[in-house]
């Protein structure tokens, strides 16, 4: 089913998940078997950048629907009434639970959130959400339990040009906008709906560029081993991917995702320049690259990313 939550409010964040459960009995569709077994194992952009100033979100059973949108997004230069449009006829000429979208938009003068659900239009909404009920409920439940303690009297510190640290209060909605991302992150690894999972992926608007840009930052997942320890041993975190530790470093980028795992010295980009299935052209397909980080930097690059993270 999915999970994507927007917020357009202090910061102007979209969040989704990757996983996508396959029909088994499909499997004819697919080019090949191990560009299906990929789309199994990684999953797709939920939301997918457009447009530097356009975020499109999907969630339901039916993810062709989705494609259709985006192939028309494509190749148009639609404006967004035009697309709210389209996405709307798209949504409510498909089956019950067949197609959900979420539209953020930004310029230098406005920011909106749009969501397409129940067979009508939300326009300039706060924050919205698709898919998984089930996991929605639960993000509210983690949300409920951020605290004044949690957000109150947080503060900055500034390095400036003179050499000089300066500290600064931050805006307490700011903090409690990135606790919500902390709290959907851990919505998708929590396993409360089989059909939620993979990575959590973060979009923000970026105020002082006018784009919106997937958000660099560092996945570390360790495992519930259980660890026998000698007087002075140190407790492993990350035991290695055999016993389901890894740590990903996700790329900042305009146009697509990228990411890279280092147990498995492999590179992933999210990218609608392959298809695997003329019936999901216009997605964002996972394409893997067996190489090394600095190797890797480079692809990164010529897909409008880049990483600041020097882990070798």
């Amino acid at each position: 089913m999915s999970f994507v939550y927007a917020i357009n409010d202090a910061l102007f964040s979209i969040l989704s998940d990757t996983k996508i459960v396959l029909d088994e009995n499909l499997v004819g569709q697919w080019n090949t078997e191990d560009e299906r077994h990929l789309v199994k194992q990684f999953g797709l952009m939920k939301s997918v950048i457009v447009s530097p100033k356009m975020v499109i979100c999907y969630a339901g059973n039916n993810i062709d629907n989705a494609a259709e949108l985006l192939r028309k997004v494509k190749n148009s230069s639609c404006n967004l009434d035009e697309i709210i449009s389209a996405a709307f006829e798209i949504h409510s000429t498909s089956g019950k639970d067949a197609i959900e979208f979420i539209i953020a938009y930004g310029d230098s003068v406005r920011r909106e959130l749009v969501s397409i659900k129940d067979h009508q239009i939300y326009r300039n909404c706060k924050e919205a959400w698709l898919g998984s009920f089930e996991a929605y409920k639960e993000f509210r439940r983690l949300e409920s339990e951020i605290s004044t303690d949690d957000v109150k009297g947080k503060k900055s510190i500034t390095y400036t040009d003179d050499g000089k640290f300066v500290e600064e209060d931050i805006d307490e909605n700011i903090i409690r906008s990135y606790k919500k991302e902390e709290c959907f992150s851990k919505v998708v690894y929590s396993g409360c709906d089989s059909s939620v999972g993979g990575m959590p992926v973060r979009i923000r608007w970026m105020e002082y560029e006018d784009t919106f840009q997937y958000m660099e930052g560092i996945i570390a997942v360790s495992s519930n081993w259980l660890q026998i320890l000698k007087p002075g041993d140190s407790i492993e975190f990350l035991q290695g991917a055999d016993k389901g530790s890894f740590c990903c470093n996700v790329y900042q980028s305009s146009r697509n995702y990228c990411c890279y795992v280092y147990e498995n010295e492999c590179g992933i980009v999210f990218t609608d320049d392959v298809v695997y299935d003329l019936g999901l052209e216009g997605m964002k397909f996972p394409k893997l690259f067996k190489i090394d980080k600095k190797s890797f930097d480079e692809i990164a690059k010529q897909n409008g990313a880049h990483s600041s993270i020097g882990f070798q």
